[in-house]
């Protein structure tokens, strides 16, 4: 077995984690906006090592998954 990095599982699992802050985002109150916010444009992308580039490259390739949720 080996172990993955935390950069790794987020970016194998994006389409997952994104898709669960989403509503946080979209429904959520103004404190749980904020906080949606600085994990998807900041938090998330350090840990994953991802650039926005990457991360909007990420979203369109998993576009037809996350709009099935």
């Amino acid at each position: 077995m080996t172990s993955k990095t935390i950069s790794d599982l987020l970016k194998e699992f994006f389409a997952a984690v994104f898709s669960a802050i989403l509503p946080l985002y979209c429904h959520g109150d103004e404190a749980e906006k904020r906080i949606a916010v600085s994990v998807l444009q900041g938090k998330m992308l350090v840990l994953a090592d991802l650039s926005e580039d990457d991360r909007d490259r990420l979203i369109k390739k998993n576009m037809v998954w996350l709009m099935s949720l």
